[in-house]
């Protein structure tokens, strides 16, 4: 295994599904290209959403919306610019609830897997 750098960071950012690919390209623009994209569904302050049935017959309050997470390990320098990439291309607002989070995790060691040739 070679190890690549010790002075990178985690960061798992929560953002709309429908924004994943604009973040992604303009991430992609700054020179990050180790993405890894989840898309699920989550719970959180945007729940005040009430959507319309088909052709009007009523409306309801979603449980669970659809978010995506966006991992990333950048280098420690990198951090701001990442977290502002993201802000300014995901379109997070004020009382977003769960999209619009940020995590930013210390990273021990990064290391490259290869197959190795076998004796």
């Amino acid at each position: 295994m070679k190890i690549i750098n010790n002075n990178m960071k985690k960061i798992e950012a929560i953002v709309a599904s429908e924004k994943v690919d604009i973040v992604y390209r303009a991430l992609k623009r700054y020179g990050v290209d180790n993405i890894f994209i989840v898309n699920g569904y989550g719970k959180g302050l945007f729940q005040n959403i009430v959507l319309t049935g088909a052709r009007g017959t009523g409306s309801y309050k979603p449980e669970l919306m659809p978010a995506s997470k966006i991992e990333l390990i950048v280098a420690d320098r990198e951090i701001e610019d990442v977290l502002d990439i993201v802000t300014k291309n995901a379109g997070i607002g004020i009382n977003e609830g769960l999209v619009g989070r940020a995590v930013i995790t210390p990273i021990e060691q990064v290391r490259r897997l290869e197959k190795t040739a076998k004796v």
